[in-house]
């Protein structure tokens, strides 16, 4: 007689079961009938939630699509972190029971996939029971939103507990200001970056230990749980792992644990607290693809409107890297060593939101062997991406954001550079990333701070001409806000020297481009400096920028024919989402433009959007669909928005009226 399918998943939950994984299989609730899924696995870290298994008999392609659909169900489920689709091979329908699980342990024929709410997220693959575990384990590893929830409610819990004295003392030590708002008595800033800062560090403590890179790691559970100084014990941790490499992401941590004060709470209301939060996101941050960071970073911080450091939401950055790299931006997606000598740079990168969602797209679109993925990944954050900002802190996070995906890094091969930013130690003036305007030479002739595995060394990033992607939304507010952390004497003095820089510049058209008083300005002009013959520009500009009579000398910059073709311009007219970063209300627009490469410009396509997915498998879609529209396919737009296309002729020297209006008869009226 066969086998039961619920046998089977028994069985497969009984080898499932592991010390760091329990798994149940499916049974039906006495008092309301309900049932759960096939296989229900949870992490020993994080019990309260889980990855749904749905399991089918067979490896037909209508037992596939009927193992996406049970998994997808599950996701509605608020405590379901992620699901998996797997697909027995149809033999074991004849095992008999007693057979069951010694068959499965030995099984390398299972079918398996991720799956989100609109289908797989990648191909099927085939393998044993120790790869679906990975699978479970990895299964919702996209899901920032989660972990950034989850890691933020214990961060401003656990900063709380820092006093006014310690949280001064943490602004020193993290180069931030300490400036307690109107309605304030205590900055809570400093401290609220300080517990990040550990959160990412413990994160990062539990991935090495897991992939074995450093002896002798305690785990968290037994920190959190053990009645010694938790200080002490991850101090020692911390300087282990410092004695092998990850100095840009253990220092700032070390620093900031070596300041708290074990009489003032440390082990209860902070760490205690940090941990637990981490522990209930560690098994969800293996593979982890996009930056949880920069969502926290930017709302704990809460300096954006007075800096212009806007956080580019992970959707946004997700849209804005598969446009400007679409399938045919490539001849060939399946050599990883001719991907990896790419170069891709955001000159004012944040926490590496862009970085990690051009790198995620990259992947996607790989058509190499499976088995090279892991290789690949490590060769983009080793190799291709690069990322300049003048915020030391920010740097910090987005090293440990590239550290987390790929904690086999080499630091000395990774590229992120601190942008000098005020007066320095010889009285010379830097102005960040502006610096790069008076190049004369084929590389950035200003000395730089670059994280290396032993901290910061001073070396010049070899970037102008070679890129083959800018990706970046550049700091939106005047010059003088966003040098006001500086001390006033020196902020006159870079006021002067921005001033002076605008000046100098070599290209007449940079020149004129750039307001002098608006920083976001400088950046156009510095893209296009960076990038080689055939490279490409995507970035995130006010809307005010397309159409505002102050942005007609940047928008002839876009549309000189012998510079850029204007591509594509989306415009959000989703009036619950009219913008692309967060925690602002300005209405924006994302543009992607690229080096000539044909005799006569192709017209331009604007894109307005009714709906502005706010999630990043939402932002894939459209992603998809704009590429379709692209190419003639109009279907999948019509979910979204529509579109209309201009000539040179009528964008040059003009506003861009396409993207006033969603309704494109008001625009061409």
């Amino acid at each position: 007689m066969p086998i039961q399918e619920n046998a089977l998943n028994a069985a497969l939950a009984e080898v499932l079961t592991t010390g760091d994984l329990t798994a149940a299989p499916e049974e039906t609730h006495a008092s309301t009938g309900a049932k759960r899924c096939d296989v229900q696995v949870r992490g020993r870290a994080s019990p309260d939630y889980y990855t749904a298994i749905e399991c089918k008999v067979g490896h037909t392609e209508t037992q596939r699509r009927a193992a996406v659909k049970d998994a997808q169900r599950w996701l509605v489920q608020a405590d379901c972190w992620g699901a998996v689709a797997v697909c027995y091979p149809p033999e074991m329908a004849d095992s008999t029971p007693q057979s069951l699980v010694q068959r499965l342990q030995a099984i390398n024929d299972l079918h398996m996939v991720q799956v989100d709410q609109t289908g797989p997220t990648s191909p099927w693959i085939v393998g044993g029971p120790d790869d679906l575990a990975r699978l479970a384990s990895d299964a919702s590893a996209s899901d920032t939103d989660a972990i950034t929830k989850i890691l933020g409610e214990a961060i401003v819990t656990a900063s709380e507990s820092i006093d006014e004295a310690t949280g001064k003392e943490l602004a020193g030590i993290l180069q931030l200001p300490y400036e307690p708002r109107p309605n304030q008595t205590i900055d809570p800033r400093p401290a609220r970056i300080a517990c990040l800062l550990m959160a990412n560090m413990a994160l990062l403590q539990h991935r090495l230990r897991r992939e074995r890179l450093v002896p002798g790691l305690e785990s968290l559970l037994d920190i959190q749980q053990a009645a010694v100084s938790r200080q002490l014990a991850l101090l020692e941790n911390w300087k282990r792992i410092r004695k092998v490499d990850y100095a840009p992401v253990v220092d700032p941590a070390l620093s900031v644990l070596r300041q708290l004060r074990a009489e003032h709470g440390t082990e209860q209301s902070v760490l205690r607290p940090l941990l637990t939060a981490v522990l209930q996101c560690a098994g969800q941050m293996r593979g982890l693809q996009l930056d949880h960071a920069g969502p926290l970073y930017h709302q704990l911080l809460e300096t954006a409107r007075y800096d212009g450091s806007f956080y580019t939401s992970t959707a946004a950055a997700v849209l804005l890297a598969e446009l400007a790299m679409p399938p045919h931006w490539q001849d060939d997606w399946s050599d990883a060593n001719r991907l990896t000598q790419l170069k891709v740079c955001d000159p004012a990168c944040g926490t590496g939101t862009l970085l990690m969602a051009a790198a995620r797209t990259i992947e996607a679109r790989y058509l190499g062997e499976r088995e090279d993925l892991e290789a690949l990944h490590l060769g983009l954050v080793e190799d291709v991406l690069h990322g300049l900002d003048i915020n030391r802190h920010a740097i910090h996070l987005a090293a440990c954001m590239l550290t987390l995906s790929a904690p086999r890094i080499d630091y000395n091969r990774m590229n992120l550079f601190n942008m000098q930013h005020g007066v320095d130690a010889n009285g010379d003036v830097r102005a960040g990333s502006l610096d790069i305007l008076v190049n004369e030479a084929s590389v950035l002739t200003i000395k730089q701070q670059r994280a290396t595995s032993t901290g910061y060394t001073t070396e010049t990033p070899d970037l102008t001409g070679r890129c083959d992607l800018v990706i970046m939304n550049p700091p939106f507010t005047r010059n003088d806000i966003r040098n006001r952390s500086l001390a006033p004497e020196h902020r006159r003095l870079v006021q002067r020297h921005e001033v002076d820089l605008a000046k100098r510049v070599n290209d007449p058209a940079h020149g004129a481009a750039i307001d002098q008083t608006s920083v976001r300005t400088f950046f156009t002009p510095i893209a296009d400096l960076l990038i080689g013959n055939t490279g490409t520009l995507a970035l995130v500009a006010p809307f005010t920028a397309c159409v505002g009579a102050a942005g007609k000398a940047e928008r002839d910059l876009l549309t000189d024919p012998a510079r850029f073709e204007l591509e594509l311009v989306v415009t959000s007219h989703d009036n619950r989402r009219i913008f692309f970063s967060e925690n602002t209300d300005i209405h924006e627009s994302l543009i992607v433009a690229r080096r000539p490469n044909v005799a006569e410009a192709r017209p331009t396509t604007f894109v307005s959007l009714a709906e502005n997915p706010p999630t990043a498998n939402g932002a894939r879609l459209l992603a998809e669909a704009i590429q379709s529209a692209l190419a003639g396919d109009l279907t999948g737009l019509s979910d979204y928005g529509n579109l209309a296309t201009r000539t040179l002729d009528e964008l040059r020297g003009k506003p861009w009226n396409a993207t006033c209006f969603y309704d494109q008869s008001l625009a061409e009226a």
